[in-house]
């Protein structure tokens, strides 16, 4: 037989340079409209993608050269695991998450790990919703914020360990000069009044200890400073390279200091005793942008020299020979500014750059011998807790011995979106490309949900669906310099822009009355007459922008690889697009947190939650509380009436903030002999546990996070078998507390991966699975057995809601498995509920009833026939005795989606399948007088039902339960009429039981045949009856299939 699987079979069947000037832009105070500090129960979506999602602004690497760190816009640090052999192995260790806020808050400069490689230091616009700055120290491995140093009145733009680790040296921006600590007590040291201020005329971007504790800073004073451990100032004198030193490094000898400046391609080596002049090496050819990184090699036979200097489209690194007084040659590293240079023990460089992007230069010749042990892929728990992938990489062979590593972010590179963008008349379809030059143009239709991607169209004038690109000129509006610099123009006077800020691109409405200006930080809205209306933070570039034709709304291209939707009226932001570039994975969410996406996309983004000045944030995908914000009608009713904000108000009480405000879940952890099974990310397999038993006991070691211990779901294979109902004594938080649980576990022979994850003690959000992977061989397994429920209702209490054939579906349905099962099952006993019989408690008990009844080697079949109900995001299935009464009825007598996945939960075959050919409850019910019957205004999509939310709710129940999907919907006429008897969704399925389905002609009908064909012929037999498609939709979760019946005499 196939491997196990669920199918969840569904019918609501009656229905300059291109980048930010990295420099100028760090002084720059945050400039957000809103709050900029890092309040602890306000949720920051995040894009999540295994890899840093803006630029990177610096590097650092630990003295063995097992670990590198990266800090970025994005307001992360990450840690990567280096292996012996770094072409084979980069992986991501480690996301360290500081406190963070909107706007500017949390972007992170500088970055230092301890020569031990035990502590990892962080800083930037680090306020954590304070007046001071702050310097953040990690545990690497954990991840845990360990301590915070606080009180810095300015951005911190650089950070230094002493090489013997006893000091941390910070560099902060304007004239705040330094700071050093002694890190046993972590006391300041210094006497001198000019370490701190007034001797600091400008910022300081450049911190670095010799072996024997000196210390050299840089500042835009023009200025370099020498002092000695006690950090007593020795000298102070200016290089000739430039006004403004950006970097200094010592020598491995503690003889020189290398310098790079941001003003002037130079390069200057000065004594490490005076900062007298020793040599300049040859920078002849650079003659663009600057070398303001720079890096000595570990023997000290090679300088090292980056920055924005390009040549040929790339950014090398130069290289010198004999200490720097020799010949040089260059090596292309990144396609944006060159942020870091940094040597691991073996010789190898590293390198980031604002891109974002990093990697390794490696050379292959005269590399020392590596000493003591070669270097482990470290990842912690981060990897499993945080499930990332790794970034995409890449081996370039440069010639001479020299091989580039890159690890590049999976981003849309919407550099040129300024000419590309195409926006529709009313917003609801953009076109983009996902590559510059209008290489790989795509379509993303919002109201249907769907990245398609395009021909490529040369032509910049409309397209021929109607989309236009931005408009840049009109006849009263004079607007100047607004592509790449730092001083657009209208009417010849300045546009407003931030310090250092730069004009990325331009819209005018259509109407000539607005305009608006993306820049590097901003998105500004402008009147005819050039004043100033809003202005809106952003998280990336705005490197393009369009408003929809009817002037209603504005699309934004982003530097994070985002398009964003804002209310030209206020600058709100409306709606956020992820596209992976893939061209098929997509995510979509408003501000309160609700989301939709394709197949795959709810595994590109999350949320970061503060959880105190002194604790690492918290990071919670989007799967992990999909049940409460997954609400794709929500999604839409932002775009369709984005001023009328009362659907996504009255679901406030589920919004990402309140949900994640009821706590974090619990850790988990699998123990025992189960333990250490699982699959990786990035490494080989382990081998599973093997057992010549069915039964298996296994061994959860649960830690509270401080939001209570809820329920604890068990999957096999991706299929819910077991549901562990939370222990009320649990619910409530304790910190720390550790619960144990011990479960026997039923197997079917064969190779099994076990997942189990737990909720908070709200039962909202889910913890990273822990996983286990079981081989089984036992000599005792039972045959298989079809087992199930077949459900229908066509009398209800209620007579508006009767229907014709959900009875004799019901019936006809568990004939046809009776009567084709038993070809491939050693038993076939499907019960059968109809009209009165079908009351909730008595579709209850069947179900408990089988759980008690069927075993892991089974087949189960639910099928259900009457009417469903979509209601914000919540299925409910009607039996026989309901009457609406008031709102509250539908979640005291119909059967809700959270209880059928409960049921079923506990049912421990490990093969289901769940048939729901449900009506879609309150369409078409007629209109008595002037109003609506209570049950039809429930089913209004205005008031969070329609045959939209059924769709949704339904696909909430799948993933919970493991399951594919079917589904399609129509409005009642179908069901009341039916085809041939039938429902017109059940002849289909009947006909593919009957063997129709059998598409590869062999002795069974699989699951996957069976969607397939209930796909094809649906909507091919509405067209035939009713003049329209009633068209399914498959979604499959699982991937798998097993046979469902036999298919003789085929």
């Amino acid at each position: 037989m196939a491997p196990p699987g669920l199918l969840l079979l569904w019918l609501t069947g009656c229905q300059t340079n291109p980048i930010q000037d990295f420099v100028q832009s760090l002084p720059t105070p945050p400039r957000s409209t809103t709050n900029a500090g890092a309040s602890p129960h306000h949720p920051h979506p995040r894009i999540e993608v295994g890899m840093h999602t803006a630029a990177i602004n610096h590097i650092a690497v630990d003295a063995a050269g097992c670990r590198l760190a990266t800090v970025s816009d994005d307001k992360t640090a990450r840690l990567w695991s280096l292996s012996a052999d770094k072409r084979q192995s980069i992986q991501l260790a480690r996301v360290l998450r500081p406190p963070l806020g909107d706007g500017n808050e949390g972007r992170l400069y500088a970055v230092a790990i301890a020569p031990d490689g035990e502590r990892v230091a962080v800083a930037g616009r680090t306020r954590a919703g304070g007046e001071t700055h702050n310097i953040y120290l990690f545990e690497p491995t954990s991840g845990q914020l360990v301590k915070r140093l606080g009180g810095l009145p300015h951005v911190i733009t650089a950070l230094a360990w002493s090489p013997d680790g006893r000091f941390l040296a910070a560099g902060l921006a304007g004239p705040n000069g330094i700071r050093v600590w002694e890190t046993a007590l972590w006391q300041p040291v210094g006497a001198d009044p000019g370490y701190y201020t007034p001797d600091y005329g400008d910022d300081s971007y450049s911190v670095a200890f010799a072996h024997d504790g000196r210390l050299v800073s840089t500042s835009w004073d023009g200025y370099l400073r020498l002092y000695d451990p006690s950090m007593t100032l020795l000298a102070k004198a200016k290089a000739p390279g430039g006004e403004r030193p950006f970097t200094a490094r010592f020598s491995p000898d503690d003889q020189h200091i290398a310098v790079g400046f941001d003003d002037t391609p130079s390069v200057n080596v000065l004594s490490a005793d005076d900062l007298s002049l020793s040599f300049t090496p040859d920078t002849e050819g650079v003659d663009n942008g600057d070398l303001a990184e720079v890096a000595w090699s570990r023997d000290g036979q090679r300088l090292y020299a980056a920055g924005r200097y390009v040549k040929d489209g790339k950014n090398p690194v130069r290289i010198w020979a004999e200490s720097g007084r020799g010949p040089w040659r260059e090596a292309p590293l990144a396609e944006d500014t060159i942020v870091g240079l940094a040597l691991l023990a073996d010789g190898d460089l590293a390198w980031g750059a604002t891109d974002p992007a990093f990697g390794l230069l490696i050379r292959d010749k005269d590399k020392p011998p590596r000493r003591g042990a070669t270097c482990r892929a470290r990842t912690g728990t981060d990897m499993a807790r945080e499930a990332l992938p790794d970034p995409q990489g890449s081996v370039v062979p440069l010639g001479g011995g020299w091989t580039r590593i890159e690890h590049g972010p999976p981003l849309a590179d919407l550099r040129d979106m300024h000419r590309h963008l195409l926006v529709s008349e009313d917003g609801g379809q953009i076109r983009f490309a996902f590559e510059p030059d209008g290489k790989r143009p795509t379509r993303f239709h919002l109201t249907e949900r769907r990245l398609q991607p395009m021909d490529a169209d040369d032509d910049l004038g409309p397209a021929p669906d109607g989309l236009r690109p931005p408009r840049t000129e009109a006849p009263d509006l004079a607007i100047s310099d607004w592509e790449d610099t730092t001083a657009p123009t209208f009417d010849g006077e300045p546009l407003p822009l931030g310090d250092g800020e730069i004009a990325r691109s331009l819209a005018i409405a259509p109407s000539g009355r607005h305009f608006l200006l993306g820049a590097s930080e901003t998105l500004r809205g402008f009147d005819s007459k050039g004043r100033q209306h809003w202005r809106t933070p952003v998280p990336g570039e705005v490197w393009g922008v369009n408003i929809s034709g009817d002037g209603r709304l504005a699309v934004a291209a982003l530097g994070d690889g985002t398009l964003r939707w804002y209310r030209m009226a206020d600058g709100e932001e409306l709606l956020a697009l992820f596209p992976h570039p893939d061209g098929k994975r997509w995510a979509l969410w408003t501000p309160e947190g609700f989301f939709d996406h394709g197949p795959g996309g709810e595994r590109l983004i999350g949320y970061s939650l503060n959880r105190s000045p002194e604790a690492a944030g918290a990071f919670v995908p989007v799967d992990r509380i999909y049940d409460r914000l997954y609400r794709p009608d929500l999604v839409r009713a932002r775009f369709i009436d984005d001023k009328d904000k009362r659907r996504v108000t009255r679901a406030k009480t589920d919004d990402v903030g309140q949900v994640l405000a009821r706590g974090l879940p619990p850790a988990i952890e699998i123990v025992g002999p189960l333990a250490g099974t699982h699959r990786r990310p990035g490494s080989e397999a382990d081998a599973p546990y093997r057992s010549t038993r069915r039964v298996l006991e296994i061994a959860l070691r649960l830690t509270d996070r401080g939001g209570g211990i809820g329920r604890v779901v068990l999957r096999v294979d991706g299929v819910t078998v077991s549901q562990l109902a939370g222990r009320p004594e649990n619910a409530a938080g304790a910190e720390g507390r550790i619960v144990a649980y011990r479960y026997p576990l039923t197997l079917s022979n064969g190779l099994h991966e076990i997942t189990v994850s737990a909720f908070n003690g709200a039962d909202q959000v889910a913890s990273a699975p822990a996983t286990a992977r079981v081989r089984v061989k036992a000599p005792d397994q039972h045959p298989p057995r079809l087992m199930g429920l077949a459900v229908g209702i066509d009398d209800y209490r209620d007579p508006s809601l009767g229907l014709n054939y959900a009875v004799g579906d019901a019936r006809a349905v568990a004939g046809a498995l009776a009567r084709r099962g038993v070809r491939l099952f050693d038993r076939v006993d499907i019960r059968v509920l109809t009209e009165a019989e079908a009351n909730r408690a008595a579709i209850v008990a069947a179900l408990e009833g089988l759980q008690k009844a069927m075993r892991a080697t089974d087949v189960f079949v639910l099928y259900l026939s009457g009417h469903g109900l979509g209601q914000n995001g919540r299925y409910f299935f009607l039996p026989q005795e309901f009457l609406y009464r008031k709102k509250a009825s539908l979640t005291q007598e119909a059967l809700s989606g959270e209880a059928l996945r409960d049921l079923m939960a506990n049912i421990p075959a490990h093969k289901k399948v769940v048939i729901l050919d449900t009506c879609h409850a309150g369409a078409g019910i007629p209109i008595l007088g002037r109003f609506r019957t209570p049950l039809s205004a429930l089913a209004d999509p205005r008031r969070g039902g329609g045959r939209f939310a059924v769709r949704i709710a339904l696909d909430r129940l799948g993933r919970a339960t493991g399951s594919a999907i079917l589904a399609a919907t129509s409005e009642r006429q179908p069901a009341v009429e039916g085809y041939r008897e039938h429902g017109v969704f059940t002849h289909a399925l009947l006909s593919g039981l009957a063997g129709g389905a059998n598409r590869d002609r062999d002795r069974d009908v699989a699951v996957d045949e069976l969607a397939d064909y209930l796909h094809q012929q649906t909507p091919r037999l509405s067209m035939k009856k009713w003049g329209y498609e009633q068209s399914p939709t498959i979604q499959r979760v699982t991937g798998q299939s097993f046979p469902l019946v036999g298919a003789w005499g085929n």
